[in-house]
């Protein structure tokens, strides 16, 4: 389902006004409705200013079309973003990479991950300056649902783009192991995954999807595919198998969530005895 309601949220810093110009693209490319949403520190209300904090917000929306509504809440960051996402019935959200000026923030983590423990709503963290559409995205794969989930979404925004799948298989330990012969049965056993996998995507995905499967560290090598194939979005699936999903998130993720230059959107797999946050 392409998204028709996107929520943005910036801390008004130099690098969030990146997810801002983004959203405004976005949301032109896919005639969806746009909310700016800047979460201001302190409880209360503070008329001189949130005026202020309005104005600026609005110089870094100035002559911009596509603008639905500019918002200032107040309240934990994470928390309020996905209140007022569940409010604004967004189906996505974008943000940046800057930490939130929130102590807060600081002890559970950037605001950015702590977002993707609390909502199934689909997140693009954006880290570059929007210079075209997206036109190279790369997915790592587990040929898992969230995998599956993560790629059908991605397309459905961005039907016009490329799509390279990569499936890593690392390599096994103690390291005197035969990693050769330890590769070839892992590669042996992800071929017998794909098509499955690939049976249950769009057929115009599957039709065009790249698909690697490469040896090696796993974020190592995604890093790499991302560089060697001018990735501009690293698409992510999150699982989400029991409670203890609502409060982790893979290391992994977070580690690519950190390092990864690439615009990242990260997809949750919602389990069907779970209803969407």
């Amino acid at each position: 389902m392409v998204s028709s309601r996107i929520l943005v949220a910036t801390d008004l810093s130099p690098r969030c006004d990146r997810a801002v110009d983004r959203a405004f693209s976005l949301a032109e490319q896919l005639s969806a409705e746009l909310t700016v949403l800047h979460v201001a520190s302190g409880d209360r209300a503070d008329n001189g200013r949130d005026a202020r904090l309005r104005d600026e917000l609005g110089r870094q929306c100035l002559g911009r079309a596509s603008l639905d509504q500019l918002l200032i809440e107040r309240g934990p960051v994470p928390a309020t973003i996905v209140r007022v996402a569940r409010e604004r019935r967004s189906d996505l959200i974008l943000t940046g990479v800057a930490r939130f000026n929130d102590v807060r923030d600081h002890v559970v983590g950037t605001a950015v991950e702590h977002l993707i423990r609390c909502t199934n709503i689909p997140i693009l963290i954006v880290k570059q300056r929007a210079t075209g559409p997206y036109s190279r995205l790369l997915a790592p794969v587990d040929f898992g649902p969230a995998s599956r989930a993560a790629l059908a979404y991605a397309f459905a925004l961005f039907p016009a783009a490329g799509f390279h799948a990569v499936h890593v298989v690392p390599p096994s330990f103690p390291a005197r192991l035969d990693q050769t012969e330890l590769f070839r049965l892992g590669r042996a056993e992800a071929e017998r995954k794909i098509e499955p996998f690939l049976d249950k995507l769009p057929f115009d995905l599957r039709s065009g999807l790249q698909l690697s499967i490469l040896s090696g560290e796993i974020n190592r090598e995604i890093h790499r595919s991302a560089r060697e194939w001018a990735a501009d979005m690293l698409v992510l699936g999150a699982e989400d198998h029991s409670d203890l999903a609502l409060a982790t998130i893979g290391s992994r993720t977070v580690d690519l969530l950190r390092c990864e230059p690439a615009d990242t959107l990260v997809v949750r797999a919602v389990q069907p005895n779970r209803r969407a946050a």
